[in-house]
């Protein structure tokens, strides 16, 4: 039977996106803000200075959910306390520059005390020979576990990887139902591609906004290389990274991560409102406070509202054709 020409069925009307934002919608809902504080005391060892401290070493990290449960995967170095680490010489650092600043010292004495203190001293906690305390939290754009937006929640270092073995780190928050950003392989990764590198650069992690929105820099794959020592794949990527998002993921543009969002966000940039917001609704099902399935279906609603009446009728049209023609089919092979 032929449709009327009146009623010839029209692709649905898309919605322009780049890649880029494509990307964005599907990986930022995974990126998790962490502060962290190292409370420590220093064993100077011979310089007769003796076992001096309180101090506290602040900073701020990335991480991305790999798990629904709560794991989080982020750079080694952002949670490594041991000696010799990024954090331990930080820790050094940070106590000398303070005798230089309150003016005890010369600016040029404290880099003589620097060169032997990264060699012998020891940063511990207040007892002499029990480690420095770290404390590490999480904060969520939208919250986990019924947490809001600006709370913090305490997470424990489950594994740390030096630099020499790729620099990485796993650590757990108690959560569930968190929206997940799926590891590549080595095998993904070729010089060229297109990426994003997410994270909070520390310059504007005090003024972090309220929706902790991370920030994205664009670039690509640069090279790809393994270094004397280094026991795994180098990446240089051209993307202006900053201190703050280490441990942030660089993704490439295809945003492979959480699959039923994915699929939602698909079916809307394609024009498959009605698609779109079943596969929102069961995101929001599995968790109702996903404040970006939340915003794309509300969306994919008003897109769907502002439909044309003729592209309503074609939509009919065309779903009463393929019940007729179904029910053709049918009966022939009765």
């Amino acid at each position: 039977m032929a449709t009327p020409a009146s009623l010839a069925a029209t692709p649905p009307p898309t919605v322009a996106a780049t890649p880029q934002e494509k990307a964005v919608a599907v990986v930022e809902p995974t990126i998790v803000y962490l502060s962290y504080t190292l409370d420590y005391y220093l064993d100077t060892g011979q310089s007769g200075l003796g076992y001096v401290g309180p101090f506290s070493l602040n900073g701020s990290c990335t991480g991305s959910f790999v798990s629904s449960d709560g794991y989080i995967s982020t750079a080694g170095h952002c949670v490594d306390v041991s000696p010799g680490s990024f954090m331990w010489n930080a820790a050094i650092r940070l106590a000398i520059q303070g005798e230089v600043d309150n003016g005890n010292i010369t600016a040029a004495d404290g880099e003589a005390v620097l060169a032997e203190a990264l060699g012998f001293w020891k940063v511990e906690g207040k007892a002499a020979g029990s480690p420095g305390l770290l404390s590490v939290s999480a904060y969520h754009a939208y919250g986990v576990s019924g947490k809001s937006a600006g709370d913090g929640l305490p997470a424990r270092i489950v594994e740390v990887k030096s630099f020499v073995d790729g620099d990485v780190a796993l650590i757990k928050i108690e959560a569930k139902n968190s929206p997940v950003l799926l590891l590549g392989s080595d095998s993904d990764v070729s010089v060229g591609t297109n990426v994003l590198a997410v994270g909070y650069p520390a310059a504007s992690d005090k003024v972090v906004d309220p929706t902790l929105s991370p920030t994205f820099k664009d670039g690509q794959i640069n090279s790809k290389t393994t270094r004397e020592g280094v026991r795994v794949p180098v990446y240089e990527i051209s993307a202006a990274v900053s201190p703050g998002m280490s441990g942030g993921p660089t993704v490439m543009l295809d945003g492979n991560i959480d699959v039923i969002y994915r699929a939602g966000l698909d079916a809307y940039y394609a024009g498959k409102f009605k698609d779109a917001i079943a596969k929102f609704d069961e995101v929001l099902g599995l968790e109702p406070s996903h404040l970006w399935a939340q915003q794309f279906k509300q969306k994919a609603t008003e897109k769907q509202s502002a439909a044309p009446p003729r592209a309503k009728a074609t939509a009919a049209a065309a779903r009463w054709g393929s019940s007729r023609w179904w029910w053709w089919s049918s009966s022939s092979w009765c």
